[in-house]
């Protein structure tokens, strides 16, 4: 990844995003993500995802795949996103990298 070039804050309709499909977590429980809905209706997103960006204004999950389908599940139509620049072997490392530095 070219660190010269940095992320910029946007509002994305969820509908323009993809999932990774280098996301080291497979499995979503519907309590876990109910209860995140839950919360980001009660208090907003704390926490934006980072995308990267695709062709024709779609974007791809790099990290955050969790809080993106909470938020579908929560019925909101955008979300706040980090655009960063990255290819495919930095969207996979990074997503690794994000989902290790959490405890679960």
């Amino acid at each position: 990844m070219d660190k010269s070039q940095s992320s910029t804050l946007e509002v994305i309709p969820v509908n323009y995003i993809r999932p990774n499909p280098y996301q080291p977590r497979r499995v979503f429980t519907e309590e876990s993500l109910a209860e995140l809905a839950h919360s980001i209706k009660q208090y907003g997103l704390l926490q934006p995802i980072t995308v990267r960006k695709l062709a024709h204004n779609y974007y791809e999950i790099i990290a955050g795949e969790r809080r993106w389908r909470a938020v579908c599940k929560a019925g909101f139509t955008h979300i706040k996103a980090f655009v960063q620049p990255a290819i495919d072997e930095d969207s996979a490392v990074i997503a690794l990298i994000e989902n290790l530095q959490r405890e679960n």
